[in-house]
């Protein structure tokens, strides 16, 4: 569980966490893509180190689903 959570979902959340940072930061197209080229980067190996952290292996899986459920309802709705 915890290895499918670290190769694919934490993968999946940051993808569209950054893309929902993309449209919720108030600044310039040029600024949002700038911070979001900084924010993936980060975003993905802390979830990758989240995935191991805590003692049980459910935990990681509904905090990256919650995160890719999140922002899949941020880009739809924004």
């Amino acid at each position: 569980m915890r290895l499918f959570n670290a190769l694919i979902l934490a993968l999946i959340a940051a993808v569209l966490g950054t893309a929902a940072f993309i449209i919720v930061l108030p600044v310039d197209l040029a600024l949002r893509f700038i911070w979001a080229g900084l924010l993936f980067p980060l975003l993905w190996p802390l979830l990758i180190f989240l995935s191991y952290w805590p003692h049980r292996s459910l935990s990681p899986v509904l905090l990256c689903g919650g995160l890719s459920l999140l922002s899949v309802g941020i880009l739809v709705l924004g």
